[in-house]
Parts: structure tokens; sequence; C-alpha cells
């Protein structure tokens, strides 16, 4: 009978863990953060040596910070802070504009004097 009590007593134990236990869900900030790293892996424009990717590199730190802070259950001031430098940096970059374009080269009217011009073949 004691064999069956124990047997209870874990069958108990186990039943409440599974009843009361919960899967931790992130918050909203954290999948919206976690989106945005993701996005910015994926985009080649990370990699180039523009200026827009020098915003976007400051930006993609800032949310690997965000998503270490939340791994690590820091307290709510930091994660704010932290979201407020997101917020910033992702309205300079924004600001920027960087006209990729070339410019169109305008022909010059050179005239040549062909008389002095010399040749290998003479």
């Amino acid at each position: 009978m004691k064999i069956f009590r124990n047997g209870m007593t874990f069958g108990t134990i186990l039943l409440w863990g599974v009843l009361f236990s919960q899967q931790i869900e992130p918050n909203d900030a954290y999948k919206t953060v976690l989106r945005m790293k993701l996005s910015l892996d994926q985009n080649p424009l990370i990699h180039l040596d523009e200026l827009k990717s020098a915003k976007m590199n400051v930006i993609y730190e800032s949310c690997k910070m965000y998503l270490d802070l939340e791994r690590q259950k820091a307290p709510d001031e930091k994660l704010f802070v932290q979201a407020f430098k997101i917020k910033n940096d992702v309205e300079n970059f924004s600001q920027v504009y960087y006209n990729r374009a070339l410019p169109v080269k305008i022909k010059q009217n050179i005239k040549y004097n062909y008389f002095f011009i010399s040749s290998d073949n003479d």
C-alpha cells in the first residue's frame, strides 16, 4: 500500500505540473524586434559599404542587444531604453537620403590636334 501511495503522490505532482505549467510566450515587442533582426539578416544591403548599410548595422546591433537583454530577463527599464534606442536608430535610418544613381557624363567638345599625336607604329 505504501508503494501505491508513493505512486499516487508522484502521479499527483506530475498531473499538477502538466495542468499548471504554461509555456512562456514572448511579448509583442520581442516578436517585433526578432522580425526586424531576421529581415535585416536577409537584406544584402547590410553587407555593403554605404551610408545606409552603416545605419542598418547600427539598427542590427541594437536589435541583437534588445534580444539578449530579453533573454537575460533584464529589468523593464533597460528594455525600454534599448527599445527607445532602436526607435531613434530607425528614425535616423529613414532620414538618410542616398542617391545611388550615377550621374550622366556630359561629353565635352574636345578638339584634338592630330598632327602632334604620335603612335607606336611610327
